[in-house]
């Protein structure tokens, strides 16, 4: 929460400097003082955090990571990413984040955990003759209804291969510049291609071919 409201704020400025409009000071104050609870290196959800609370296995300063993209150090990055990843067996099966965890996997840089996580945290939602997708998986939650088609799931599968495995991040400039990560890929994945995408009103081609230093937004 707190990384997303920096994130939110510092967009907010940047839309008031667009606009010729002055944003309220105490806006930039507030983003550059926000406070991220941490253990050692790790981001964790908030004070006196312990992973065997509940729900303590909620990746949600990931969130921060992908797809709200605050910058971090890298440092710090790596051993959030990996902290949560070690969890993720708590979680994986439960509704509204797991399908992100193939997008985490490959930003940790495993392209092997980043494909079996692809399956576990989304593939294996989806059943039945009409893929449906449904809101916790089966085998994890048997006791749950089959509940489909889950919106959030389906959201967080193509939002990861839109803009989460691509390193996209959508800004006030050119979308040729929004691209801001090098290519991971889930093993076996040679590239990520979309002919066309509509971007401030004009159609775009994406293209993110693993081990590419940026994505490939061109007009198309």
């Amino acid at each position: 929460m707190n990384m997303a409201a920096v994130v939110v704020l510092r967009d907010a400025i940047r839309a008031a400097e667009q606009l010729g409009r002055t944003a309220h000071p105490d806006w930039a104050r507030i983003a550059g003082d926000m406070v991220l609870p941490t253990e050692g290196r790790v981001i964790v959800s908030h004070d006196n955090f312990s992973p065997d609370e509940d729900k303590g296995a909620t990746p949600d300063p990931l969130l921060g990571i992908f797809p709200f993209g605050f910058g971090l150090d890298p440092e710090v990055e790596a051993a959030t990413l990996r902290f949560y990843l070690d969890l993720r067996d708590a979680y994986i099966g439960s509704p509204m984040l797991s399908a992100l965890y193939g997008v985490w996997a490959a930003y940790a840089g495993d392209r092997t955990l980043s494909a079996r996580l692809m399956d576990e945290g989304y593939g294996g939602f989806c059943v039945g003759r009409f893929m449906q997708t449904l809101e916790y998986r089966p085998d994890v939650f048997p006791a749950q209804p089959r509940a489909a088609p889950f919106f959030a799931n389906l959201g967080g599968f193509l939002i990861g291969l839109l803009t989460g495995f691509p390193g996209i991040q959508p800004g006030a400039g050119e979308a040729r510049q929004w691209a801001k990560r090098a290519i991971m890929l889930p093993e076996g994945w040679t590239a990520i291609e979309v002919e066309r995408l509509w971007i401030h009103g004009r159609p775009f081609k994406l293209v993110a071919r693993q081990g590419a230093e940026r994505a490939e937004l061109t007009p198309s």
